[in-house]
């Protein structure tokens, strides 16, 4: 039995996509999930081949979840976590942008709205 689950992140590495044997094409994005940090792989179906998605983009999965035991390769026991992707949302993203500096602003916030101006 799948659970349905929501899953966002990153992308880990570039799609590798496959064919299925009625000839679809499928892409699979291994992706990091917030809040869990599990590394969790997507199934992008034909109905998202417009989406461009690549290493670094964030994405919002939601679909079929489960969950399988496996060996990886140095024969230790893993749990594989892998998602069919029913809605699928793609930010691209650039994973060799610099990193923010720790510049100051030139100027103060200003909020245009009066309700929220003794916040800052």
């Amino acid at each position: 039995m799948n659970d349905y689950k929501v899953v966002a992140g990153m992308v880990q590495f570039d799609p590798k996509e496959r064919s299925l044997s009625d000839g679809r094409k499928v892409r699979s994005v291994l992706v990091r999930a917030i809040g869990s940090n599990k590394q969790v792989s997507v199934t992008v179906w034909p109905s998202h081949a417009h989406v461009n998605i690549k290493k670094g983009d964030f994405v919002v999965a939601d679909g079929a979840y489960e969950e399988k035991p496996g060996q990886n390769q140095k024969g230790e026991s893993v749990t594989y976590h892998n998602l069919s992707a029913t809605y699928f949302i793609c930010f691209s993203g650039d994973p060799t942008a610099p990193a923010a500096t720790d510049e100051s602003p030139k100027e103060p916030f200003q909020n245009s709205n009066d309700d929220f101006n003794d916040l800052f």
